[in-house]
């Protein structure tokens, strides 16, 4: 079953927000949990938050991993949330793969 707002674009502020609640949550909890309830608060599919994941690994390896289609928002998303957080590739990946 398709969520409300399935057929949105991620705008800027909700990637950011998504990055910055994966983060947060994936230190202490299982992904699946976290993407579950990220999904919850954003009103999407828990396979589209998946694939928001796929999307961040695909940036953070140069697309050698997770999916191809990347979207801008998300890549100054991942930008700008890493270095508000002073994150390396490395440290990203640990949470990403």
């Amino acid at each position: 079953m398709k969520a409300k707002r399935h057929y949105e674009e991620w705008e800027l502020n909700e990637c950011i927000e998504f990055l910055n609640l994966y983060l947060d949550g994936v230190r202490n909890r299982d992904s699946n949990l976290v993407c579950e309830q990220i999904a919850e608060r954003f009103d999407r599919t828990f396979s589209a938050i998946k694939l928001r994941v796929k999307e961040v690994l695909g940036i953070l390896t140069s697309k050698e991993k997770g999916i191809y289609n990347i979207t801008p928002n998300m890549t100054k998303a991942v930008e700008q949330v890493m270095q508000e957080r002073s994150l390396s590739v490395n440290k990203m990946l640990i949470w990403f793969e």
